[in-house]
């Protein structure tokens, strides 16, 4: 059964890198069940700058009859909504969610600029996916869910550190000043389609915690 969306805050989804957006869809769907209008930004990862995507975000997101959104952000999307604030402020923006974002860089990343042949794989999104953000700067919220089931292409890459979801480091999913933190025994890509991560997704959306009731979320 949909649930009534009243009042509440639409949210945005922002895909990572490589991705088109529909690998967000079934999470969209699952957390419309749970009272959200969802939208879903598209953006080139590779031939855009983190920067220029950030500013087509804000642009986006202004165009939105809603008043207030929710931003929710796999992997590099969860840069961008970094980027998207501190450039653009913080506007409509209620709370932000980060799944398997890498703020303290990533190593595979690194490890892919270091080699002239691999760099390309990155794109333009290689700064942000280098570099650190320590420390959460926004008044906008941040709850961080990241997964430690460790399969993927890091198998590719036996220094990265464990535990890790198959891409991404756990230690480098964190930063300081955020608001929620959990960790699902999910991959880097299989959290986009976990009942579970939408259950806890649904509740800090509503209430700012990863405790509580998410009805409406699974199906």
């Amino acid at each position: 059964m949909q649930v009534d969306q009243g009042n509440d805050p639409a949210v945005v989804l922002i895909h990572g890198l490589w991705m088109t957006g529909l690998e967000m869809g079934l999470l969209a769907r699952r957390l419309r069940r749970c009272g959200f209008a969802c939208h879903r930004f598209t953006y080139s990862s590779l031939r855009r700058s983190p920067e220029a995507n950030a500013a087509a975000l804000a642009g986006y997101i202004a165009a939105l009859p809603q008043p207030r959104v929710h931003l929710v952000g796999h992997s590099l999307g969860g840069r961008i909504i970094d980027l998207l604030l501190a450039d653009h402020g913080a506007g409509k923006v209620a709370r932000v969610l980060t799944l398997g974002t890498p703020f303290a860089g990533s190593h595979i990343a690194r490890t892919l600029a270091r080699r002239s042949w691999s760099r390309p794989l990155l794109g333009a999104a290689a700064p942000a996916l280098v570099n650190a953000v320590p420390h959460w700067r926004h008044q906008s919220p941040l709850g961080v869910i990241a997964g430690d089931r460790g399969l993927g292409i890091g198998l590719c890459f036996p220094a990265l550190p464990r535990p890790h979801d198959g891409t991404v480091a756990l230690a480098e999913t964190e930063i300081g000043g955020s608001s929620a933190r959990i960790t699902v025994p999910a991959t880097h890509m299989s959290m986009l389609f976990s009942r579970t991560v939408a259950e806890l997704a649904c509740r800090y959306l509503r209430g700012g915690s990863f405790a509580g009731p998410a009805a409406g979320a699974s199906d």
